[in-house]
């Protein structure tokens, strides 16, 4: 059952992928305010990338995920299917 929590998670994440969106969209001149001419920064890109991990990890955390075995699962199920020497 999803709170109140995992929806203002769930929000952040949203909002801080867009925020990445915007980032990519200045830096490349892309999106439909390109013609603004707003100069995006490596810089804010990175802070911005950040912003959604620390959102993962809230969302992951009112959902009562345990992201660190997730991704160990995730990863031996890629080298398996993909029949990986990593």
């Amino acid at each position: 059952m999803a709170t109140g929590k995992t929806y203002r998670a769930l929000a952040s994440l949203t909002e801080e992928l867009g925020e990445v969106a915007a980032e990519v969209n200045k830096l490349h001149g892309t999106g439909a305010k390109a013609t603004l001419k707003k100069e995006g920064s490596r810089a804010a890109l990175e802070e911005e990338l950040g912003d959604v991990l620390l959102s993962i990890f809230y969302l992951a955390n009112a959902l009562d995920v345990d992201l660190e075995t997730e991704m160990q699962a995730k990863y031996m199920r890629l080298k398996e299917q993909f029949n990986l020497d990593i």
